[in-house]
């Protein structure tokens, strides 16, 4: 049996919601026609800021993304409901859940919902690539990838 580490795990969903936020807003950005280096300006900081935090996977205050929200929302082509998507608002239930599971059986847990683990596989390697991840949670990426494989 794979047993994953839950404080790392809640910790890896948790750069995987903050990527799918950032491509979100990334998306809504390039319809409406806007650069980062505009967005950054927009919102009252540096030229490289909103790249920089995307690149980054950062985990920007609440205070910061009601900045860009205020900024990004007058656009045409800009509906806020996109921003916070559905795979968004798994990933926000999943740390939710997993908080409330023991190690031995998240990953029973995560075998329940196929859908919902190959997509955080997805996320998760794109912020591989970006070599956005430490060693322990590369690992319990590895672990995923197992139950994944398990799970077809």
């Amino acid at each position: 049996m794979i047993v994953i580490n839950k404080s790392q795990l809640k910790k890896i969903i948790k750069k995987a919601l903050i990527y799918q936020v950032f491509s979100n807003i990334d998306q809504l950005l390039e319809e409406a026609d806007i650069s980062h280096r505009s967005l950054s300006y927009g919102t009252g900081r540096a030229e490289n800021w909103f790249n920089d935090a995307y690149n980054n996977n950062e985990d920007i205050r609440l205070s910061s993304l009601t900045k860009v929200l205020a900024y990004i929302s007058p656009f045409e082509g800009c509906p806020l409901e996109k921003l916070i998507c559905r795979k968004s608002l798994r990933y926000g239930g999943l740390l939710n859940t997993i908080s409330d599971e023991e190690e031995e059986s998240i990953t029973t847990f995560l075998q329940s919902d196929k859908d919902l683990l190959q997509d955080l596989i997805g996320d998760l390697g794109v912020i591989e690539s970006k070599k956005k991840l430490t060693i322990e949670e590369l690992h319990v990426l590895k672990n995923l990838r197992k139950i994944n494989e398990v799970n077809e």
